[in-house]
């Protein structure tokens, strides 16, 4: 009696339970069942009561436990309370069901297949978004380490090799790559312009991003366990202006750094000109900066994804552990955490504030829909791929959601239909090489550019209404269409992309010592007026730089920075118009070959001959001095290296 009210308790958490139901009926219907089907209705003259249609199904689908299913399915096709129900009639449903109701809504569409070339064919492991309100590229990380950066079109920046040890800083950078160790995951820190990544060799290195080429700042080593996944709180969401790094391990521990004055500094600079080391224990010295707190453990397996959200304040964890396969925990709270469990664990994980839903995939191919606070059981179940879940990502404002399997079959679901509206198969060429391994990083599907019109303040577009979404396989990356019907995010995704960062790296200032945009706020006011002799020091101070001439001719001012800039702007330039020219040794400089001339006192003899030797040698000298080539004649050598020699010769 219990367990029927609290399953009446469970079907009224969700209005779209009975919907389910018999959509995942018939998800499940193969052509032999259509067939078997059809036979029982011929032999009862094409029409079969409520009792016949369930022993019918019944027995098509072998005595699986699916009466609920059934009985949804007959009372929506009976509509109208009829003894009986005809073939025709379960066909009519058929088509107007499984038909994709919201195919007109979005449609996906496979763009391209491109290859990465910087990945060497190593697999990509993540492909890490680095965005701000001005600038956008993708940052794409090999297994091994290689990092490529792309502009917003996927057209190639720069690349370079992660340092992963201490021995790294060291060594050269094609030197840095070990197939002992690979990346586990990599972050982009916005507030702070931090790109960090963590590694096998249980180590963290922290690189500034504020240009397209990453300085490496901080390198941690000897972290308790290995670091599979990172979640970021903002400084922006924190009334304090801290933020926090939370590191999720191989053993199911969670950590975080918290950064006390990320906007100065997230950790003690050791050295100015180079890669300050820090080791685990050293960090519980470093209160000044940041604070390593343990969560604990959360899951008694990998965590395999872990990610924090700043509406309720809540941190997302899952495993393939099967008795906490995944975990919400509030952060700073003594709210009971909400555990659910699945028997082949969870890959991965979609969560809507907003919807009040919980999506997760696992294992086994099954994707399960949850009510947030209700972990006894799932409000629905989807069963339309084969092989394991990759990855989850949900599109909040259309109501849907997208999954890809590592068969390559990629679907999008109506969350509130709960069923499948598009699927097809991504045909990667790595599926096309016999014995290839088949890898699939932490996550696979990623939106699409920042675009000039997707701001922060334009609220009506999301993150996943970006065009092209990309979804990556091996070395591979597949481009995604995007057609929506709302003519605003069509006209959005066709704008330009936000450029690249700049090339050279800003300057870090901390946020205490920005200028004010306001002129009144830097006016003295009468109770605090400048020292004037103080100022009229300073001035006479700076007199010489209105009198330095700059166009001198001593050359006093070639010391002048601007001037070596200037100079070699220019060599530049005349290097990129010699190299155009397929001659770049013609912007080499020469020293100037000065006339050469024997010494005037050299004691000469009065005998004819040596005086006419020396005049011709010091004739041959002044030649030399303005010309390639004096003498030329063929070789006597038989040797295949030269057929000419310079020989000179004299008359005596």
């Amino acid at each position: 009696m219990n367990e029927n009210i609290q399953e009446e308790q469970n079907i009224n958490t969700s209005d779209n339970f009975t919907t389910l139901s018999w959509h995942e009926l018939l998800q499940n219907l193969s052509t032999n069942h259509l067939e078997k089907l059809e036979n029982i209705f011929k032999s009862n003259e094409s029409s079969l009561s409520k009792e016949q249609f369930f022993q019918a199904v019944d027995e098509v689908f072998e005595h699986s436990d699916c009466a609920q299913q059934i009985i949804a399915l007959y009372d929506l096709i009976n509509k109208n309370n009829e003894s009986r129900i005809t073939w025709g009639q379960l066909l009519d449903f058929f088509v107007q069901n499984i038909s994709p109701n919201g195919a007109g809504v979005i449609d996906l569409q496979i763009n391209a297949i491109i290859a990465v070339p910087q990945t060497r064919r190593e697999a990509i492991v993540k492909i890490v978004l680095i965005e701000t309100s001005k600038y956008f590229c993708y940052a794409i990380l090999s297994k091994h380490g290689r990092v490529g950066l792309y502009d917003g079109n996927l057209n190639f920046l720069t690349t370079y090799q992660l340092i992963m040890t201490r021995e790294d800083i060291n060594r050269r950078e094609e030197d840095r790559r070990r197939r002992n160790r690979w990346v586990t995951d990599a972050i982009f820190c916005s507030d702070v312009l931090m790109f960090i990544v963590t590694n096998t060799a249980r180590s963290v290195i922290i690189y500034e991003a504020s240009g397209l080429k990453h300085v490496p700042l901080w390198l941690i080593l000897s972290t308790p366990n290995i670091v599979e996944c990172f979640a970021y709180k903002s400084s922006d969401a924190s009334e304090k202006g801290e933020s926090t790094l939370y590191m999720g391990d191989d053993s199911g521990l969670v950590f975080s750094f918290i950064f006390l004055q990320p906007k100065v500094l997230i950790l003690r600079k050791k050295h100015n000109d180079k890669l300050s080391l820090f080791y685990w224990d050293e960090l519980s010295e470093e209160k000044d900066f940041m604070i390593v707190k343990r969560i604990g453990r959360l899951h008694q397996e990998s965590i395999k994804r872990l990610i924090y959200f700043d509406d309720n304040e809540t941190l997302v964890s899952c495993s393939k552990d099967s008795n906490v396969s995944l975990i919400i925990k509030y952060v700073g709270k003594k709210n009971a955490p909400y555990v659910f469990k699945m028997p082949k664990g969870c890959n991965c994980f979609a969560l809507s504030i907003e919807r009040k839903i919980l999506i997760t995939g696992s294992q086994d191919g099954i994707i399960r829909l949850w009510n947030p606070i209700i972990t006894s059981k799932s409000i629905g179940t989807l069963s339309g791929h084969k092989t394991a879940i990759a990855d989850l990502k949900m599109m909040d404002k259309e109501n849907l959601f997208m999954s890809c399997s590592h068969d390559g079959t990629f679907n999008l679901w109506d969350i509130k239909q709960q069923k499948c509206i598009q699927s097809f198969v991504i045909n990667f060429p790595s599926f096309a090489v016999f014995g290839k391994l088949i890898e699939w990083g932490i996550e696979c599907i990623y939106p699409g550019p920042k675009r000039t019109l997707c701001n922060e303040n334009n609220t009506t577009l999301g993150v996943w209404q970006r065009s092209p979404i990309l979804v990556a396989c091996c070395n591979h990356i597949a481009l995604i269409k995007l057609k929506h019907p709302d003519k605003e995010i069509l006209d959005n995704n066709e704008t330009q992309v936000l450029p690249p960062p700049p090339l050279q790296n800003s300057v870090l200032i901390p946020k205490m010592w920005n200028t004010s945009d306001s002129t009144e706020a830097v006016r003295c006011n009468e109770f605090n007026q400048p020292d004037m002799s103080i100022i009229d020091k300073r001035l006479k101070e700076l007199e010489f730089i209105l009198k330095k001439d700059l166009f001198e001719e001593n050359g006093s001012n070639r010391s002048d920075i601007n001037f070596k800039i200037a100079t070699l702007e220019r060599k530049k330039l005349e290097m990129q118009h010699h190299v155009a020219r397929g001659a770049p040794y013609l912007a080499l400089d020469l020293h100037e070959v000065h006339e050469l001339r024997l010494t005037p006192d050299l004691p000469v003899p009065n005998k004819k001959k040596i005086k006419h030797m020396v005049e011709k040698i010091e004739t041959i000298l002044q030649d030399a001095s303005c010309r390639d080539l004096i003498f030329s004649e063929p070789s006597t050598s038989r040797s295949p290296r030269s057929s000419r020699s310079s020989v000179i010769e004299f008359d005596y």
